[in-house]
């Protein structure tokens, strides 16, 4: 029952990380919701990479306050965010940070 709630947006995504190595990039794959209790998952992932790292979130749910000052720290630091969920890209159009974060030049 609990794949099919997810299914139709009922149970979000288990939080989940994928790391692989893609044309001379890191690619991170994150599911689920990015908060408080997750964050620091992602962020000790992010810091044993070296060289170019490209996020997707389109899988993910759901972003609080420390997820979204962790995306403003990483793409700050060279992180590009390659594609996006339509929540997360909600989020930083209400927050301001669109620009900043999706139209990066890179």
């Amino acid at each position: 029952m609990a794949a099919e709630d997810r299914r139709h947006g009922i149970l979000p995504e288990r939080f989940g990380i994928e790391t692989t190595r893609q044309d001379g990039h890191w690619a991170v794959v994150v599911t689920g919701e990015v908060e408080l209790a997750t964050v620091g998952k992602l962020e000790a992932a992010l810091s044993r990479l070296s060289g170019p790292v490209v996020l997707d979130l389109s899988r993910v749910s759901f972003i609080d306050s420390t997820g979204l000052t962790l995306l403003l720290r990483a793409t700050r630091n060279g992180c590009t965010i390659g594609k996006a969920s339509p929540v997360v890209t909600r989020l930083f159009r209400m927050t301001g940070f669109e620009e900043e974060l999706l139209h990066r030049p890179r």
